[in-house]
């Protein structure tokens, strides 16, 4: 049986081959196409509309309207590579699949690994983590794992997850999953109206216009009228070590902490000092690997929550270093977490397509809801991969997905409210505008949106936070009548990164960064955008000034990122085993 699923496996990266070959040809080609027409546009020199074009191979991602040329990451290399070609850079627990939001039973609509190397430019260097390690060069192991495991993990091309011989045996004897009617009906095509471009170079840039570390470079944008106000300067403040990927990062509310996760511990960093404290729970298994996919202080700053691969979330009690909470009751890996403003909830993402609301005092969950299995363009799973708490409304929360939408919930209720269709690939991180009123989306398409909600979902949640007020706590979870605003128009849409947008932030409101977004790459870049202006067609403006600055400081995938409340500080976590505070 072992012989012939190792045959059946080779066949199937075979198969992969040619696809993910023709996808590259074809995304490029795309790709020139989008870059003459901007440039058409630009000049003013007007365009036929576009002619019909296919939709993609399910298992490539959808090239981004806009985006910028180059060497992408999606669509080449080997299967051994994953998306990245070259040395496919696995991530934790996730070496040739996608990591780490995709299910380990997605099958064959998963995307390749965004955190694979990007364009081949990315050798790891003598700065990176060992051969041996994550993301070394030609690995996707886990860890420093054997030859014999790296050859399984090549086989599972499309599982995010090592599976066992038993779990392979049951994906391939397991008939194909049958398409749920409302999946075949045909979505209405998606207008991309791209309102901002980065086409930052810093090879190409003026020394006044650059500013170079030991090991990072920043590349300032001459045609931003914003920047040129704000004299805006980065730093390197604190670069922190670690001893495996850095998988997340988060600020505390007061902008004096930042925790991170990694391998089997979460740790704190004093700001001021840059002294650490690192939780670890001696309670579980040391064999293997239990990477801390998401962390999140409570808005006190006494307490963290930890989302592991082992599908549990810990409440850790920071002052003693003590699991206070084990919250219990995913199915699969916890993606995301976030610690709703009033301190009252913590809100939980998961692969097994749910968000579960847990209540702080008592450790329960006291609402599970689901993704709805008959909505979304394809066979792609709604493995839930981020989860955001409103900044106004504490019983509203967004949502981002595998299967491209971004949701916005009421979860006293459980009501959805709102649905935003625009990406043409997978929603891996969202976040609240400062007011409450927008949310920013990063997606494999390579491009990050800015959605506003709609006067009625807006209308409804100030009508039930005053009903909370004037009735009590119960009043709370009375459902009212409220009909889904479903929305396929962004304000803006901002295109340039090389590869995959692993992360997005908005500035907090007492933030000295302003409304700004910033953006995190899969091409190791991070890049600051003014969402308050507008490119051509809405509402005038230059396309190019849209991005502040873009900012080199890794040498691997930038997976996180962060924005400090108060300060003017901004942390990245990466593949590289660094988390660098800016």
């Amino acid at each position: 049986v072992a012989a012939q699923l190792n045959e059946f496996a080779m066949f199937q990266n075979n198969i992969f081959d040619l696809e993910r070959t023709h996808s590259k040809i074809k995304l490029q080609y795309e790709e020139d196409l989008a870059r003459y027409r901007r440039e058409f546009e630009s000049r003013g020199i007007p365009l036929p509309p576009p002619a019909h074009v296919s939709a993609a191979d399910p298992r490539m991602p959808r090239p981004g309207a806009g985006t910028g040329g180059g060497g992408g990451g999606a669509g080449s290399g080997s299967s051994a590579s994953g998306a990245g070609g070259g040395g496919g850079m696995g991530g934790p627990g996730f070496p040739d699949g996608v990591p780490p939001p995709l299910l380990s039973s997605a099958g064959p609509g998963s995307p390749p690994n965004p955190y694979g190397r990007s364009g081949g430019a990315d050798s790891g260097g003598p700065s990176g983590p060992p051969s041996g390690g994550f993301f070394g060069a030609g690995q996707g192991g886990v860890g420093k794992g054997s030859k014999a495991q790296q050859s399984m993990h090549h086989s599972q091309h499309n599982s995010p997850h090592p599976m066992s011989a038993q779990q392979q045996q049951q994906q391939q004897q397991a008939p194909p999953p049958q398409q749920h009617p409302m999946q075949q009906v045909q979505h209405q095509p998606i207008q991309h109206h791209v309102s901002g471009v980065c086409e930052l170079d810093p090879d190409q840039l003026p020394p006044v216009w650059k500013k170079e570390g030991a090991d990072w470079v920043v590349a300032y944008n001459p045609q931003s009228p914003s920047l040129q106000k704000s004299r805006l300067g980065v730093d390197l403040v604190h670069s922190f070590e670690h001893g495996s990927v850095v998988c997340c990062v988060k600020f505390s509310n007061d902008g004096k902490f930042l925790a991170t996760g990694c391998n089997r511990s979460a740790q704190i960093f004093d700001m001021t000092t840059g002294t650490k404290t690192s939780l670890i729970d001696e309670t579980t298994p040391k064999d293997g690997d239990l990477y801390i996919r998401s962390v999140c202080f409570d808005p006190t700053a006494r307490q963290l929550a930890t989302g592991a691969e082992d599908r549990v979330i810990r409440v850790w009690d920071i002052a003693r270093r003590k699991v206070k909470w084990t919250l219990k009751g995913h199915d699969q890996d916890i993606y995301s977490l976030d610690w709703s403003k009033d301190g009252r909830v913590i809100v939980s993402g998961s692969g097994d397509k749910t968000v579960k609301v847990w209540d702080v005092e008592t450790g329960e969950c006291i609402r599970t809801i689901s993704n709805p299995e008959d909505v979304g363009p394809g066979m792609k799973e709604a493995g839930v991969t981020s989860v955001a708490v409103s900044p106004t409304y504490s019983r509203c929360i967004a949502t981002g997905s595998l299967d491209e939408m971004v949701r916005v919930w009421d979860i006293r209720t459980g009501q959805l409210l709102e649905r935003f269709e625009g990406h043409r690939n997978s929603v891996y991180s969202v976040a609240f505008s400062p007011d409450g009123r927008s949310i920013v989306s990063g997606s494999l398409d390579k491009t990050l949106k800015i959605w506003d909600l709609s006067f009625p979902t807006l209308t409804y949640l100030a009508r039930q936070d005053e009903r909370e007020r004037s009735l009590g706590p119960a009043a709370a979870s009375q459902i009212i009548d409220f009909d889904t605003v479903n929305s396929t128009m962004s304000r803006h849409t901002l295109a340039g990164h090389k590869d995959f947008v692993l992360s997005v932030a908005f500035a907090g409101g007492d933030a000295s960064l302003g409304r700004w977004v910033v953006s995190g790459s899969k091409d190791r870049t991070v890049t600051f955008w003014d969402a308050r202006r507008a490119g051509p067609g809405r509402g005038g403006g230059d396309l190019g000034s849209v991005a502040q600055f873009m900012l080199q400081g890794h040498k691997n995938s930038v997976i996180s990122v962060a924005l400090a409340p108060v300060g003017g500080l901004f942390a990245t976590g990466s593949g590289d085993w660094r988390a660098r505070v800016w």
